[in-house]
């Protein structure tokens, strides 16, 4: 990378990788009031539409699939949203250098 602009989008990109894997593993207590709600969007329609997109970077699957192995190992209502929301941000987060 040798463009101003690739990096910083590379930098973002790994930010929002580092933030969403750190909620979807549990190790911040969020209690935010929008937490307490689930996204519009089911975690299983998450998947498909990840899987429909030709996403560049591999990484995005991963991170969709430990949200979702995460969702599926807790009850607690309230870490299943953060899980589900955390698949919604990389699911709507545009992984890419362009």
């Amino acid at each position: 990378m040798t463009n101003y602009h690739d990096v910083i989008s590379s930098i973002r990109s790994f930010l929002c990788t580092l933030f969403t894997v750190y909620v979807a593993q549990g190790t911040l207590e969020l209690e935010p009031d929008h937490l307490n709600n689930p996204p519009k969007r089911s975690l299983s329609s998450v998947t498909q539409e990840i899987l429909r997109r030709n996403v560049q970077d591999e990484h995005v699957y991963k991170l969709v699939q430990v949200c979702n192995d995460m969702y599926k190992e807790t009850a607690d209502p309230a870490l299943r949203n953060i899980y589900a929301w955390a698949a919604c941000t990389a699911l709507n987060y545009p992984f890419s250098f362009e």
